[in-house]
């Protein structure tokens, strides 16, 4: 999959960090979160998707690609809430 021509320009960071789950979990790291990142397979979808989970918690979080946003959810016993900033 190719990634959109924007990303590189929207998320300079993201790319200098190798993508958005391990951006994600050196911030967590630097805060002193236990917490894991997971995200799909590399070849595939790197920079755009990342999931945070404990349990039967969870967050998936996602940029976008024509403008920079990033949004995400948190579920909690399969129940979704949605968030964009």
């Amino acid at each position: 999959m190719e990634i959109a021509k924007d990303i590189p320009e929207l998320y300079p960071e993201l790319i200098e960090q190798g993508g958005l789950a391990n951006a994600l979990q050196a911030t967590l790291r630097k805060i002193g979160s236990s917490l894991s990142v997971s995200e799909l397979d590399k070849s595939s979808n790197f920079i755009v998707y990342a999931r945070v989970e404990l349990g039967e918690r969870f967050s998936q979080i996602y940029i976008g690609t024509k403008t920079r946003m990033f949004s995400f959810d948190f579920c909690s016993n399969s129940e979704p809430k949605l968030f964009s900033i």
